[in-house]
C-alpha cells in the first residue's frame, strides 16, 4: 500500500535535490553518503561496466571515472512513497549540450532517520 503520508514524499524530494547538488559538484565524498553502505547496493549505468554490485564498487567507479559534465535538466520527476521507509524516485533527464533523453530510477531507504539509496538505474534512449 502506498503512503498517504506526504511528508515522505517531501523529505525523499529533499534527499533526492541534495543528491543532485552533489552530482553536479562532482563531490564523491558527498555521493559516497548517499549510497547505503552494503553490498547489497546496485548501479546500473548507461554502459555495460556500470553494473556495479555493493557500496564500494559504486564508489570505484565514480572516483575513477572522475570529474565529469554531470550538467542536465531535469523533466518529470515523480516521487512515490511505498510506505513510511521506502520511496521510488523517477526522473527524465536531458544532459546539457545533447540530444539523447536519460531516466533515471532510485529506491531509497530510510534507515535511523536518514534516507540511502539502495538501488539506481541510469539508461538512455532516444
Amino acid at each position: 500500500m502506498l503512503s498517504a503520508n506526504s511528508a515522505i514524499v517531501d523529505e525523499v524530494r529533499a534527499a533526492f535535490d541534495a543528491y543532485e547538488s552533489a552530482l553536479l559538484a562532482n563531490d564523491f565524498d558527498r555521493l559516497d553518503q548517499f549510497f547505503y553502505n552494503g553490498p547489497e547496493t546496485t548501479r546500473f549505468g548507461t554502459k555495460e561496466i556500470e553494473r556495479l554490485y555493493g557500496h564500494e564498487q559504486i564508489s570505484i567507479f565514480r572516483r575513477s571515472r572522475g570529474v565529469i559534465d554531470q550538467r542536465r535538466t531535469l523533466n518529470n520527476l515523480r516521487i512515490v512513497a511505498l510506505n513510511d521507509s521506502c520511496a521510488i524516485a523517477n526522473v527524465e533527464y536531458y544532459p546539457v549540450n545533447q540530444k539523447k533523453i536519460g531516466r533515471q530510477t532510485q529506491v531509497w531507504m530510510k534507515l535511523a532517520d536518514e534516507w540511502k539509496i539502495i538501488s539506481a538505474h541510469v539508461s538512455f534512449g532516444t
